[in-house]
């Protein structure tokens, strides 16, 4: 009994089945050919001339070989995923550890700004923390400005009372006057005076009169 060969439209069926690329641009012998080395290699030793049971093996092994490949791609995803994912956790760990390192610097720096502080500002300026206090500076240099203000006023205030004491001491030391030396006058000075005077008082006569004489010329003239 022959048994029936599977057709070459099959056979082309089955191999792209297997392959979707798989070179078609031979003969019929050799594509029947390459369907055998494909069944032997998927280990099927059945019935190599029934269609259904060939198209079976080859399609459980194209589902296994998908599966495995999309287990494989899974798999590299995952690995993808896990690296990324351990890269950002580094990232993560690594931040923290700066942020921990900053803030113990700034708390050092903190510290040694406090310590500054309390040496270069009165401590009653410092809060309860070492920190320095704006208000309470306002409050204190109110207060010494008042202070300075109110000293300011005592010492005006004792200037003057000691000019007062010198001025009356001064008045109370004044020798007593002669009031006929202080009135004492000498005639010389005095006639010299009125001499000098009269001398004046003729000149501007003197003056006048020439001064209204030429106007009554020049008056009469024209």
């Amino acid at each position: 009994m022959t048994r029936t060969k599977i057709s070459i439209e099959d056979v082309n069926r089955l191999l792209q089945l297997y392959d979707p690329n798989a070179n078609m641009n031979v003969n019929d012998k050799q594509k029947r050919s390459n369907l055998s080395s494909i069944l032997t290699k998927i280990g099927f030793y059945g019935q190599r001339n029934n269609v259904n049971a060939v198209e079976q093996a080859i399609n459980a092994v194209v589902s296994r070989n998908i599966y495995m490949n999309q287990s494989n791609a899974a798999t590299v995803i995952q690995n993808r995923v896990r690296r990324w994912f351990n890269q950002r956790e580094q990232q993560r760990l690594t931040r923290e550890e700066q942020i921990q390192n900053e803030q113990e610097q700034l708390q050092k720096q903190r510290e040694l700004d406090i310590k500054e502080l309390r040496e270069e500002f009165d401590p009653e300026l410092l809060d309860e923390e070492g920190i320095f206090d704006p208000e309470r500076y306002r409050q204190q240099q109110h207060q010494l400005r008042a202070q300075e203000i109110e000293e300011r006023r005592r010492k005006q205030d004792e200037d003057r009372q000691a000019r007062q004491t010198q001025l009356l001491d001064e008045f109370h030391n004044v020798e007593d006057i002669n009031i006929d030396i202080l009135f004492e006058t000498d005639q010389q000075e005095i006639s010299d005076y009125i001499r000098t005077h009269d001398k004046y008082v003729y000149l501007a006569y003197l003056s006048s009169s020439y001064f209204l004489l030429r106007s009554s010329i020049s008056y009469a003239l024209n």
